[in-house]
């Protein structure tokens, strides 16, 4: 039998850079990863003589960040930022606009578009940026007086932080148009988006506006092997291709992990960057779960997913005419329209097609781009079809979502493919262990307080056992960032134990 002061379950972004944290504070650190690579979705993948990211993410305020990753880390990945910029196409009564809308002057430019949109927009993306700058402070807040304090300093906050966005959007009369653009990230909400909470979208949507976001230079691989490096050059170990079974509690503690390989492994600390549904209905052994916590986790519905098409592509970006990183198509202006019947092949749909080359010229060989394309699609939308039913369906959809861009943008991709692989959310729970075939962030609903709440919960049910990544509110290549705070914390408390 093994011993180390923490097991962290997951090497995901969150759990890497949590890894890394503690064990540069001298913690004696082990990963476990149930697959043979890290990154979980925020990984990567070849075909041919392409490299394919699987998670689209941005992350914002890179330069902000940026003495974490350089300064504590020790990394030297870069993040170039994206063109602050989209490629904007609607449709409503079979009558199709094309905008492009540079985000730094979004209001003007959707002004003189759409007489009587701009307005809206910009008053909106005042209200946005103040939640934005608040909400922020107040997940990082140390008690009631501090959330007091920041309340007064950011108005909008106070005034509409209660409000739903369709709420906030009936109250200034903002007309559809204008909601469809300032909605246009409403995938990041995983629900419907008019009934999701205005200052949650302000920072997993509406943050996209007025933060410049960046980019992976080398793919998620290129930093998830930096990480690697730091966590053994500092005594930890990492098992691949190994997952958690089961954490044993013994009179309220924690002591120790059972894993797939057979082995025990002693410890009284450990950290899940995993779904805490795995964790509390199949791997918590011998500890009591507060009921509030059970029926939370039993009624929680995150059937949110996409469907993902990767092109590799023999010609560049401009000849295709793809004309930035940024594209979007959305089939109904009215966004909930399109939520209602996004469980459906032949429904409205919301299309995004993401070319990292403009963001990162040399991602893919020279005279050649990539092409993600995402859809927003119901979690179990291929569930029980037999194997030979399921591929059929699958390339059915690829070949469909494909002829719909060439539509609408007006271009030729079919001639164009050299490489295509598609996931679908049966792929992508098969490989990330996501719950009931959904992607969506728990924490994005009307019911984010007391999400954040059960969080806080569940970080305290059993000492020494800890939840983070998508769960405590933070996704994607934030997680790098939020991840390594989180570790250092808990280096400190283990500290403290001592």
């Amino acid at each position: 039998m093994k011993e180390y002061d923490i097991v962290v379950i997951g090497a995901g972004n969150a759990g890497f850079s949590a890894a890394v944290a503690l064990a540069q504070q001298g913690r004696k650190v082990l990963v476990l990863e149930q697959h043979n690579l890290p990154g979980g979705c925020a990984s990567s993948f070849a075909r041919g003589r392409f490299e394919y990211d699987v998670s689209l993410h941005s992350m914002d305020y890179f330069n902000v960040f940026k003495p974490i990753f350089t300064d504590a880390m020790g990394l030297k990945a870069k993040f170039p930022g994206m063109p602050h910029e989209m490629d904007f196409i609607t449709l409503k009564e079979g009558k199709k606009t094309r905008d492009f809308y540079h985000f730094d002057n979004l209001a003007d430019e959707v002004e003189a578009a759409h007489p009587g949109c701009g307005e809206s927009c910009r008053e909106m993306m005042k209200i946005y940026f103040d939640m934005n700058l608040g909400f922020t402070r107040v997940l990082m807040a140390r008690g009631p007086e501090e959330i007091g304090a920041i309340m007064q300093e950011h108005p909008y906050l106070a005034k509409y932080g209660q409000y739903t966005i369709e709420q906030l959007y009936d109250e200034l009369n903002v007309p559809e148009y204008t909601r469809c653009v300032l909605n246009n990230f409403w995938w990041y909400m995983g629900l419907k988006p008019l009934d999701g909470q205005a200052a949650v979208y302000s920072l997993v949507g509406g943050g996209e506006y007025f933060n410049i976001q960046s980019y992976p230079e080398r793919t998620a691989h290129g930093y998830l092997a930096e990480m690697e490096t730091v966590i053994r050059k500092n005594g930890g170990d990492i098992w691949y291709n190994t997952a958690a079974e089961k954490i044993n509690v013994k009179d309220g503690h924690i002591e120790s992990v059972e894993t797939s390989q057979g082995d025990t492994i002693w410890t009284n600390f450990v950290l899940c960057n995993c779904d805490p549904r795995r964790v509390i209905g199949k791997m918590l052994q011998g500890a009591t779960v507060p009921e509030q916590i059970i029926k939370s986790e039993e009624t929680a519905e995150e059937n949110f997913s996409f469907f993902l098409i990767y092109l590799g592509m023999d010609v560049p970006a401009k000849e295709l005419g793809v004309l930035t990183h940024h594209t979007f198509i959305h089939e109904d202006t009215d966004i909930n329209k399109v939520f209602d019947e996004y469980g459906s092949f032949d429904g409205v749909k919301t299309i995004g097609i993401l070319c990292p080359n403009y963001t990162v010229p040399d991602f893919s060989p020279e005279g050649t781009c990539v092409l993600a394309i995402s859809v927003p699609v119901h979690g179990r939308i291929l569930e029980n079809l037999n194997q030979r039913e399921y591929v059929r369906k699958k390339h059915e959809f690829e070949k469909d979502i494909i002829r719909r861009i060439e539509e609408y943008m007006e271009i030729d991709l079919e001639s164009h493919i050299e490489e295509i692989e598609s996931a679908t959310p049966a792929t992508l729970n098969r490989y990330a262990g996501t719950y009931n075939g959904g992607l969506g962030n728990d924490l994005n609903g009307p019911d984010v307080v007391q999400r954040l709440a059960i969080g806080e919960q569940l970080n305290h049910m059993v000492p020494g056992l800890f939840f983070h990544g998508q769960y405590a509110g933070s996704i994607g290549y934030r997680n790098l960032v939020s991840g390594y705070g989180f570790g250092m914390q808990i280096a400190q408390q283990m500290k403290e134990v001592k």
